[in-house]
């Protein structure tokens, strides 16, 4: 699994963009969700850290 994060100025506003790239060893192995949901819940958890 390889991830990245770019960040980007818009209006005085900083933006920032998780890209995931996974590759299935076999096609029935299932999506990661599991890990979508704790990046998701993370990044809320951080941006209201943040804005405190």
């Amino acid at each position: 699994m390889i991830v990245d994060g770019k960040d980007k100025i818009v209006n005085d506003q900083q933006w920032n963009t998780w890209t995931f790239l996974y590759e299935k060893k076999i096609e029935e192995t299932l999506e990661p969700l599991g890990l979508l949901g704790f990046v998701i819940d993370l990044t809320k958890d951080l941006e209201g850290h943040l804005l405190k």
